[in-house]
């Protein structure tokens, strides 16, 4: 183990972040309260998360505690590509969020 603190602190947070992340898809999938279009995105967010740690934190993990790469070169080329898509989703789901919300302030429905 070459960084122990570090290698700590981001397992503490990844697993926090896991979590966190499948409390709320839990919670958005289970609630029929909430199954309404705009809580579409954030279902959508939190499984992109859950599969950026699972595909991409985790290796980094590995890779920082033993110190060196164990995985295949293949493995290597997917890690990178799903690095780019993961944080792309991610903006693009953030992005269409804040479009959304500020449609929603902007023009309100009315109710009669």
């Amino acid at each position: 183990m070459r960084y122990p603190v570090e290698g700590y602190v981001l397992v503490m947070v990844v697993t926090f972040g896991f979590l966190l992340n499948l409390f709320l898809l839990l919670t958005l999938v289970i609630k029929r309260k909430l199954n309404e279009p705009q809580f579409l995105l954030y279902t959508v967010l939190s499984f992109w998360n859950l599969i950026e740690i699972t595909l991409v934190i985790v290796p980094l993990i590995t890779t920082l505690y033993s110190g060196r790469w164990i995985y295949s070169n293949a493995f290597c080329t997917i890690k990178v590509i799903m690095y780019i898509t993961c944080f792309f989703i991610t903006y693009v789901i953030m992005l269409l969020i804040v479009i959304d919300r500020y449609i929603f302030i902007k023009q309100p429905l009315h109710f009669n």
